[in-house]
């Protein structure tokens, strides 16, 4: 099993040291059970020795397995929650703008935790009772060999009888996750548009929805909790009615002569420590069939398809688009929706900048996000100098064609950590980009300079100033294609100003290409191109 591999990777020398303790806990279970009987009838002192080291040796065992499990489950948790956001930024920038903030947080970190707690708690003690079930039985058939095969048989009957509905609980349990996390998606959603919600009177609309969701994650709750009973109820029916079975059988050996009392002891104590081990382990599978849908989850998003990776180095020269015609995929009713874009040629030279405009929904943050392959693109229609886009490794293209978009996310962190994105290399660099944009009186007037903290709890920044820093990102990153993708629609008057002569230092020697509505912030650019319906019609 793919979870099992996992944590053996994490540590083989640790696990393999617990599956030894695990080994050496049950025997001295199972000898304790069979000693326990003789002690008490023959009074022997060297057989109480050897049972007190037998139950020593299950305390420390178990506690032992408790604090290394511990260890191997925190560095397995860490290094898969580091793959798990691996996998997640590597996906294509559309799958990631369609999933929900709080559903990756659910996968990297609920669910992580959940299988780690499950595998540390449920996983171990099912580990331990089965080796002690196993060596119990064959301490049984060694002491009264009919007890032994009335284990076997118990085992199997029950392995027989829950093997299907136990394996059914997992897929019912991911369905419930499923509901549960559309459910915190309306809640996510309500929160961040609240205003809308208010001002647009949808807040009865909102309630039925979050009522429809949650009655879905009630019902498939239901469905899990009627599965995880039955298997319950059944394993613990089964196990009891077997126990009864042996321990008359065994009183009517002792009657018949055919069984002394130490003996019987022995074999009753086995039974019954055997049956108290499986149903805890019944009870115990359907809480790890939890664990088991959440590391479904896990492996859903482990096996996420990626951006393609490697590719070739971008080179100087124009970007020329070549009838570039593009929808985005659909299915059902929109699978016959218009093309995004249709039939666009254009050609972007370098030193030169270019204004996009249009309606909403003409066209022009689908061509910006066609220039850095954000959406699939059809081989030969966009190319970098003689070199199509497709042929291009994906990371590189987008440091030589940087955007900035309308909104910018300041982070927790120094000014300086801002521009830099917290790359330590290029922490020197953001006082030279910042002075370049001629932002030298700006910064002067922050409370600490450079060292400024923004985002929670720190200075708070206008919509124009934020877009300061999202220029001084591009700038300290040096690429050779700039776009400015509604950069300006924030802004008041004032700010305006002083973002439109940073523009003109950015788009300085570069391709520059600026996607607005107003024309104050296009009149400065070399050539206009107006879109409509996703075509070039001047």
């Amino acid at each position: 099993m793919r979870l099992f591999r996992d944590l053996w990777a994490t540590s083989a020398r640790r696990m393999t040291f617990v599956a030894a303790l695990v080994v050496l806990g049950a025997a001295g279970q199972a000898a304790a059970a069979a000693l326990a009987g003789p002690v008490l009838v023959h009074r022997s002192g060297v057989l109480f020795v050897v049972l007190a080291v037998a139950l020593c040796a299950v305390v420390v065992t178990d506690l032992t397995i408790g604090l290394v499990m511990a260890g191997v489950t925190a560095d397995w948790s860490a290094d898969v929650r580091r793959r798990l956001c691996r996998v997640a930024f590597g996906q294509d920038l559309s799958t990631l703008e369609g999933t929900p903030v709080g559903e990756l947080l659910d996968r990297i970190d609920g669910d992580v935790y959940q299988v780690a707690s499950e595998v540390r708690g449920h996983g171990v003690r099912i580990a331990q009772m089965t080796a002690t079930g196993l060596l119990s039985t064959v301490v049984a058939l060694v002491v009264w060999w009919p007890a032994g095969v009335s284990m076997l048989a118990l085992s199997a009957l029950l392995a027989l009888v829950l093997r299907r509905p136990t394996q059914r609980i997992a897929p019912a349990r991911m369905a419930e996750e499923e509901a549960q996390t559309d459910l915190a998606a309306v809640m996510e959603e309500a929160v961040h548009g609240q205003d809308d919600v208010r001002t647009s009177l949808a807040r009865p609309y909102v309630l039925r929805l979050y009522a429809q969701r949650a009655a879905a994650v009630l019902a498939r709750g239901a469905v899990v909790w009627r599965m995880s009973a039955w298997v319950t109820v059944v394993g613990a029916g089964v196990i009891r009615v077997g126990i009864a079975g042996v321990v008359l059988g065994g009183a009517w050996a002792l009657a018949a002569g055919r069984m002394d009392a130490a003996r019987l002891t022995a074999v009753w104590l086995l039974v019954l420590g055997f049956g108290m081990t499986v149903e805890h382990v019944s009870r115990m599978v359907p809480e790890l069939q939890y664990a088991i849908g959440a590391w479904g989850r896990v492996q859903l998003l482990q096996d996420a398809p990626q951006e393609p990776a490697g590719g070739r180095e971008p080179v100087e020269g124009d970007l020329v688009v070549r009838h570039l015609t593009f929808r985005y995929p659909a299915g059902g009713a929109d699978s016959d929706r218009a093309p995004a874009l249709r039939d666009v040629s254009l050609t972007f030279v370098r030193g030169r900048s270019y204004a996009l405009i249009g309606r909403t929904g003409s066209g022009k943050s689908t061509l910006a996000k066609a220039l850095t392959r954000a959406v699939d693109l059809p081989r030969g229609t966009v190319l970098l100098g003689d070199t199509d886009l497709l042929d291009l490794d994906v990371e590189r293209l987008r440091r030589w064609i940087a955007v900035v978009p309308q909104r910018t996310e300041i982070l927790s962190g120094t000014l300086a950590e801002n521009v830099a994105l917290f790359d330590p290399e290029l922490l020197d660099d953001a006082a030279r980009a910042l002075d370049e944009l001629g932002l030298a009186g700006w910064i002067a007037g922050l409370p600490d300079g450079l060292d400024t903290r923004l985002g929670e709890g720190g200075h708070v920044l206008s919509a124009g100033q934020e877009q300061l820093v999202a220029f001084a990102r591009i700038l300290v990153r040096d690429p050779h294609v700039v776009i400015l993708d509604e950069a300006t629609a924030r802004l008041d008057p004032i700010t305006e100003t002083l973002v439109q002569r940073a523009t003109d230092r950015l788009l300085a020697d570069r391709i520059g290409i600026v996607i607005a509505h107003r024309l104050s912030s296009v009149r400065r650019c070399d050539e206009v191109v107006v879109l409509a319906d996703g075509a070039v019609v001047e």
